[in-house]
């Protein structure tokens, strides 16, 4: 369980909350809140990639510098 949730970019720190939120309140269903964790680990996924993609743009501007 743990793996696959790290697999979906959790942090370790999101699984024990989840865990202890759930264990705390078993009559509330964990979708809600795993969801709402999945929305956020998509916007820093996000914000990676954007990150990524910048320095790819710059590492291609170099490139092209350095050839001509």
């Amino acid at each position: 369980m743990v793996g696959g949730l790290r697999g979906l970019g959790l942090t370790l720190e999101e699984i024990r909350d989840l865990a202890g939120t759930y264990l705390q309140d078993a009559d509330e269903p964990v979708g809600p809140r795993l969801a709402a964790l999945l929305q956020a680990v998509r916007a820093r996924t996000q914000q990676r990639i954007a990150e990524l993609q910048q320095r790819l743009e710059r590492i291609e501007k170099f490139v092209v510098r350095e050839t001509l």
